[in-house]
């Protein structure tokens, strides 16, 4: 995260720059206070999940401690605000923390104030739609007399860490503590709830639990739903005879609980005033539903900084300004577009509003090669679907226009593609054809002053959004040199979009079949020189491989990171799996092969901003990595287990995603025969070096025959 922000003492700083000596005490004796807030995407932008009652809770807590902090409460949630921003984060959980400083004295030390913001978060147990495994742990909640349970410091928590290790080491995947009465109080960090016979119960605080912002958002819904709810001590026993069970908390929203120390709540599975509240905090927070906007405090995004005389602020301003195109796309949108094989027209629109493309080509082609890799790895990380639509527009039809556009249409598409007016795909490939272009069948004829156009493409992605399409068809004769391209609206007489293909990753990029039955074109449609449209095409290739590497490393790192979490956290046999050897050694060698090859990356990056060719080694590049991170998600799902091959957690859409890398913008096989041919050719050096060396091999010493 070395490019991510943070707030500390009133100003945004560089993630590695967020450091505190080792002599703070906060660190020594644990003395801090800090809240969990989370920002959730709406249909109107990121927003604040009731982040003014988080941070009067968190001054709450600090005076408790008769700590006066040195910001209010509307610095602190303009600091929150800010953090947002920076990142261009939407949906994601926020740490406002405050802890004591270096000093001689712990009594004249200074407090420091940090925001920090991921869009991880912390490690919440299984997937909220199955349930979670409980167990009543035997350490009990700090009482008053000892702690205030009310305040949220950072020292009380090692009583929560001890919990929850306790309940995980015994194979549950949440712990409930009892306070020393024997009555419930909370779980390690939520709060707690039972239904019986219709009614919702929660324990009181004056039991040790937390005055929980979520716990008081769900009384009041629950009121609203009609579902009478009790503030009333709980037992173990009442846990056991509950009909239903679940947890509370900012970074897990509503958990149901099915099981307490392997008593089955229920019938095992979330029961019905359960689901009704997790779907109705669901909407509540994500603004679906239009009720309760007090809540839900938004963040203006504000206009785009002026660009930077320093070439790494102006890329990190355009990260930024992508991250922001994107805040609205939340899980549950990608698993929509996933679900329908579509990614909206809007969503390209949306990053060409904030100049994703516009800032690529401002550069020019090679100039702006670290833009091309920014959007890959920006787009990537929000859904492989749209990322390869996107980088599809930017780097072969964009790129096309770009190079070849001469006419004052086609100059004037250049400026729609860019604005996201018009968007293009790429048809190349046909049924017979397959990675063999100079088997291409679709034909050009010159009809006039124009052309008539008339065969196939299949395996088009992005084909549904587009309103252009690049197709790649035979002028003349039958040799290779006889390719050009052409300019062809979508939606143009003649032309007819055949249907899409349900495939196995990348699901969202509308990868359809289109026919061309004698269609008319302009003569402008075109593109470059008749008859060079393979070399055209082979040059623009070598941008898509580049993104190609950049989109499959994002996805290869985000596989690590989450695996290399899931394995600091899962405990099997006694012992987390990153104490195991295998495991640890498997995630260690990802780590290691993904950073050369980024390195690698970047390498190409720099030849080709430097105007050397690269279209050989980008090519290799994409063997490589495509190989490389294929394997990579593969060892982590399989380090996962069974849940790894669940759709609740999005690695196996990364390893489903990854794979179509082997066989599109070139397959392996394909690339390994160019590849090879380059080794047939002569080296000067090296070809005299080895006859020298054949015409010397002869036995050193004469044979012995009086021995």
């Amino acid at each position: 995260m070395s490019d991510a922000k943070v707030w500390m003492d009133g100003s945004l700083v560089d993630w590695d720059a967020a450091s505190v000596h080792v002599s703070a005490h906060g660190l020594h004796y644990g003395i801090g206070f800090f809240e969990g807030v989370r920002c959730f995407a709406t249909p109107s932008g990121p927003a604040i999940f009731r982040l003014t009652d988080h941070l009067q809770r968190l001054v709450r807590s600090a005076a408790t401690y008769l700590v006066a902090l040195p910001y209010g409460v509307e610095e602190l949630a303009e600091a929150c605000r800010s953090v947002v921003r920076a990142n261009g984060f939407a949906d994601c959980y926020l740490r406002p923390v405050v802890f004591l400083g270096a000093g001689e004295s712990p009594l004249a030390a200074p407090y420091h104030v940090a925001v920090i913001g991921s869009t991880h978060g912390p490690l919440v147990g299984a997937p909220k739609e199955g349930g979670v495994a409980a167990k009543v742990v035997s350490f009990h909640r700090v009482p008053s007399t000892v702690i205030p349970p009310a305040a949220k410091a950072t020292g009380q928590y090692l009583n929560s860490y001890l919990a929850q290790m306790e309940a995980l080491t015994c194979g549950f995947d949440e712990a409930i503590l009892l306070n020393t009465q024997g009555e419930v109080t909370d779980g390690w960090a939520h709060n707690l709830f039972v239904v019986r016979d219709g009614v919702l119960m929660t324990p009181p605080l004056s039991a040790g639990a937390l005055a929980g912002v979520v716990r008081d958002t769900v009384m009041v819904l629950a009121g609203e739903l009609g579902v009478e709810c009790r503030v009333e001590p709980l037992t173990r026993t009442d846990l056991y005879h509950a009909d239903e069970c679940f947890l509370t908390g900012t970074a897990a929203g509503v958990v149901p609980v099915v099981s307490v120390d392997r008593r089955v709540v229920g019938g095992g599975v979330p029961g019905a005033v359960t689901e009704r509240l997790v779907e109705r905090f669901g909407d509540v927070v994500s603004g679906r539903s239009t009720d309760h906007q007090q809540w839900r405090e938004p963040v203006e995004i504000l206009p785009a900084e002026p660009p930077s005389s320093s070439p790494d602020q102006q890329l990190t301003n355009y990260r930024v300004a992508l991250r922001t195109a994107m805040a609205g796309i939340t899980d549950e949108a990608v698993a929509r577009w996933e679900a329908t094989g579509h990614t909206p027209r809007q969503a390209i629109v949306d990053l060409a509003n904030h100049g994703a493309f516009e800032a690529r080509w401002h550069h020019g082609a090679t100039g702006g090669l670290r833009y091309l890799t920014a959007m890959a790895e920006e787009t990537s990380q929000a859904c492989g679907g749209l990322a390869l639509a996107a980088m599809g527009h930017s780097e072969v039809f964009v790129g096309s226009l770009h190079w070849l556009g001469e006419t004052e249409r086609q100059r004037l598409l250049l400026q729609q593609a860019l604005a996201g007016e018009a968007i293009g795909c790429f048809g190349a490939t046909e049924a017979q054809g397959g990675s063999d272009l100079s088997g291409l069948q679709t034909t050009a004829v010159r009809d006039g002053g124009g052309w008539r156009l008339s065969g196939h493409k299949k395996y088009v992605s992005n084909l549904g959004t587009a309103t252009h399409i690049l197709v790649l068809g035979r002028t003349q004769g039958s040799r290779p040199r006889d390719l050009s391209l052409f300019l062809v609206p979508t939606n143009a007489p003649g032309i007819r979009i055949v249907g899409f293909y349900d495939t196995v990753g990348l699901r969202s990029c509308d990868v359809g079949a289109i026919e061309f039955e004698d269609a008319p074109l302009p003569g402008d449609a075109l593109l470059g020189q008749e008859g060079i449209g393979l070399a055209y095409a082979s040059r623009l290739l070598q941008f898509e491989r580049l993104s190609i590497c950049a989109q499959l490393l994002t996805a290869g790192r985000l596989a690590l990171q989450l695996t290399s979490a899931y394995a600091r956290h899962r405990v099997t046999g006694g012992e987390k799996l990153i104490d195991k050897q295998v495991v640890r050694h498997r995630l260690a060698r990802a780590h290691a092969d993904l950073s050369v090859a980024t390195a690698g990356l970047e390498v190409l990056v720099q030849r080709g901003s430097r105007e050397e060719p690269f279209a050989h080694e980008v090519a290799g590049l994409k063997l490589v990595v495509s190989d490389l991170v294929e394997r990579v998600t593969d060892d982590c799902l399989q380090i996962f287990g069974a849940r790894g091959y669940t759709t609740g957690f999005p690695l196996q859409r990364w390893w489903r995603d990854v794979r179509l890398a082997r066989i599109g913008g070139g397959a392996d096989e394909v690339l390994t025969e160019a590849l090879a041919g380059r080794l047939r050719q002569p080296d000067q050096h090296f070809d005299s070096m080895i006859e020298r060396l054949v015409a010397a091999d002869v036995p050193d010493r004469p044979a012995n025959h009086g021995a």
